[in-house]
């Protein structure tokens, strides 16, 4: 499929007020000083093809900046590979629509037209029609007609996604049938019988974790074996030895205990509880002698506390309700004054004349068009003023008065409920000091001489106790017996010590087994990548005579990123990243990247190269219609010439 430009006229488009350009030739050269409009129909064609400019601009407009009611017109006459004739165009314009209510039309936004072969049409029948003649959709006829697209514009990995298509890509069962990694298979394959697989990818990233965990469980083996070996005793007895001593010092306690036995300790403990008991019983009569006063009074005083908690009660709920009602008045009075501030600001605001002239053009606007904008200027001022007033009714001064002698009224039972309290507190301090007066059992001379008794028992029985030998003794030898133990379980410690470092060693061994088995697995995997780069890479060079692409960029980490980044050749015969490269070669490069996708894709669309006077010699491109835009200080206006 080949398509040819024949002419392309344009009108009010970006800048450009009416031009006619005679294209129909294979090549064609358009000459002009900077600012005469070359640029500008390079956008217009691809405006008309694609629906986006040449230059890539965001949010594009053919429209003239500054005017007002025009037609932003671009029109193309094409001739497909059959001799068909297809002639498309645009047309950009304002609306203007006037509203309910108005007399003058106001300006709403914009709107495009389409026409086919003069005719007007929806835009979905010019897209369809566009389809059919660029062969596909807009990003292809961008890639198949503007020199730069495919290498600056278009995202890396949709860039990649066309190459694979044309050059076709390489199956991982492909890559793994080369010399030295037919094994990687087996190591791929997913833990059962399932006989699924993992991707190299897949297992790459499960290798490189398990290589950190096994490297993480190596290193701490040698800490843990040096410090279990300096647990171990240097001299250590056997366990019967020990074993025998500790039986002999039991023996030995024993004795001591059986001879220093005797028979004061149990007295004196008899005496005491013969006391105690006698302490209690006295307590019981005294009691029940009776305490009918003493009653009494305790049951006034729980009287007047629990008046006094009630009072205490109301007494909070009134200052919740004092707190509240002040913040009440405060928020009422601080509400009126910026409703008061608010309606001065208002009764200051006057209508800006600024605004009977238009801001885009500075042209007055239509008298109807003013007075319109000034009645709703003042019934907008009218309306905010009743609002305010509206507002103002909840926060007026009555209200403020209202909620003011709530407050007081509030205050005023505080006070009155603060007296009360103070007259219980008083009530129930009057009872305490008679309930003082009444005697306690604790002051009679029964109590006194039995607790000089009671006392008296248990010093005899402390002395004692701290005069018995065998106490001695027996500490001295529970010390010895203690350590024996402590001596016998280091001696079991040092054995689980010696069978755990036994333990550990054979783990180091077989964890060292497992790492030089992973290490040899990503070591397989990296080498397949590397293959899989040189077999992608090949295909890809295969279908380009100069340019290449790197499609995969090394990490630091030791793995391969997906990338697709045109390589062009420099003068040394070497290749250079195509942002590195002069204009001359990113134009040639570019061109041969159209070539061969145009190849593929058996499309052949206009090409328009843009900046021609910086390339001495152009690829040539037998199937394309090519359009060069040359920089001339001598033409004034755009200057066509036509070659067969």
């Amino acid at each position: 499929m080949t398509m040819r430009i024949r002419y392309l006229t344009l009108a009010n488009f970006r800048g450009v007020k009416k031009k006619t350009l005679d294209m129909n030739a294979q090549k064609v050269t358009i000459y002009g000083k900077n600012g005469t409009g070359k640029t500008t129909l390079a956008n217009a064609v691809s405006y008309l093809l694609t629906d986006s400019p040449a230059t890539g601009e965001k949010d594009f407009s053919p429209k003239t900046a500054g005017s007002h009611n025009l037609n932003h017109v671009a029109e193309m006459n094409l001739e497909t590979a059959e001799g068909k004739e297809v002639t498309i165009k645009k047309d950009f314009h304002e609306v203007w629509k006037k509203k309910r209510g108005s007399q003058s039309p106001e300006f709403s936004g914009h709107e495009t037209d389409y026409f086919l072969n003069g005719v007007p049409s929806k835009k979905k029948d010019y897209d369809a029609t566009l389809k059919e003649i660029v062969g596909g959709d807009p990003q292809k006829a961008l890639m198949l007609s503007q020199v730069g697209y495919f290498a600056e514009e278009m995202p890396p990995a949709e860039r990649r996604k066309v190459l694979l298509e044309i050059c076709g890509d390489v199956s991982d069962d492909e890559v793994m049938e080369q010399p030295g990694l037919q094994e990687l298979k087996e190591v791929l394959k997913m833990p059962g019988d399932s006989g699924q697989r993992y991707t190299p990818e897949e297992y790459l990233q499960i290798a490189k974790a398990q290589r950190r965990d096994l490297n993480k469980q190596i290193d701490n083996i040698p800490a843990r074996i040096d410090e279990l070996t300096r647990t171990q005793p240097a001299e250590a007895r056997d366990e019967e030895t020990i074993t025998a001593e500790i039986k002999e010092l039991e023996r030995q306690k024993q004795e001591l205990l059986n001879a220093n036995m005797d028979t004061r300790g149990p007295a004196l403990e008899a005496a005491i509880t013969g006391v105690k008991v006698a302490i209690e019983k006295g307590r019981e009569r005294f009691l029940s002698a009776g305490n009918a006063d003493k009653d009494a009074l305790l049951e006034r005083i729980r009287s007047f506390r629990q008046e006094k908690a009630l009072q205490m009660g109301t007494q909070m709920e009134v200052a919740e309700a004092i707190q509240l009602t002040e913040k009440e008045v405060r928020q009422l009075e601080s509400r009126r004054a910026e409703l008061l501030q608010e309606f001065e600001e208002l009764k200051k605001q006057r209508w800006d004349e600024s605004q009977e002239t238009c801001p885009t053009c500075g042209q007055s606007l239509p008298a109807d068009t003013v007075k319109a904008l000034r009645q709703n200027f003042m019934e907008s001022l009218a309306e905010r003023k009743a609002d305010i007033n509206k507002r103002g009714k909840e926060c007026s001064k009555q209200v403020i008065e209202e909620a003011r002698e709530r407050l007081e009224n509030l205050k005023a039972q505080q006070d009155e409920l603060q007296g009360k309290i103070e007259a219980t507190v008083a009530k129930i301090t009057e009872i305490q000091k008679e309930l003082s007066a009444v005697p306690l059992y604790e002051e009679t001379e029964e109590y006194k001489e039995n607790n000089a008794r009671l006392l008296e028992l248990q010093q005899k029985l402390t002395d004692h106790k701290a005069d018995t030998s065998a106490q001695r003794d027996t500490s001295e030898l529970d010390g010895k017996i203690s350590a024996l133990h402590e001596e016998k379980a280091a001696l079991k410690a040092a054995e689980a010590a010696r069978a755990r470092i036994e333990e550990l060693k054979g783990d180091q061994k077989k964890l060292g087994s497992q790492l030089d088995t992973v290490d040899r697995n990503i070591h397989l995997c990296e080498e397949f990548f590397r293959e899989k780069v040189r077999l992608l890479s090949k295909k890809v060079d295969d279908h380009f005579e100069s340019v290449g692409f790197l499609l995969f960029k090394d990490q630091i980490n030791g793995g391969l990123k997906e990338v697709c980044e045109p390589l062009v050749p420099d003068n040394n015969g070497g290749l250079v990243e195509y942002k590195s490269a002069n204009t001359a070669a990113k134009v040639n490069a570019g061109l041969e990247i159209i070539k061969v996708l145009s190849e593929y894709y058996d499309t052949y669309l206009p090409v328009i190269v843009d900046r021609a006077e910086s390339v001495n010699h152009l690829l040539p491109m037998p199937n394309h219609q090519v359009i060069r835009l040359v920089v001339s200080d001598n033409d004034e206006d755009l200057r066509v010439v036509r070659e067969a």
